[in-house]
């Protein structure tokens, strides 16, 4: 749905510059290399997905200055399932214990 958004922006439809396309095309690819990374059997997997969280968040944090504060709002539940997925979050503390 992202990148429909950011097609229809640098279309030209609506009142919305082109300039806007560029965080919605960059959030877009950044959501699909984590799909890809989720389902292709990979030895990093966990590695490739912390750095598409990273990734995630710094493109919303920019996205946010050019939309307002309504882009990361909107992307929070994506990225928490991003964080979960990778072992930021709810994994039981750290494996080097």
């Amino acid at each position: 749905m992202m990148i429909a958004l950011a097609i229809a922006v640098a279309a030209g439809a609506g009142d919305a510059s082109r300039l806007y396309a560029i965080p919605l095309a960059l959030i877009s690819t950044i959501f699909a290399v984590a799909i890809i990374a989720s389902v292709m059997p990979l030895e990093s997997r966990e590695t490739a997905l912390r750095g598409v969280v990273i990734a995630s968040l710094l493109t919303a944090a920019v996205g946010a200055v050019a939309f307002g504060p309504e882009l990361p709002v909107v992307l929070t539940p994506a990225i928490g399932l991003l964080a979960q997925a990778a072992g930021f979050i709810f994994q039981g503390g750290s494996k080097k214990r």
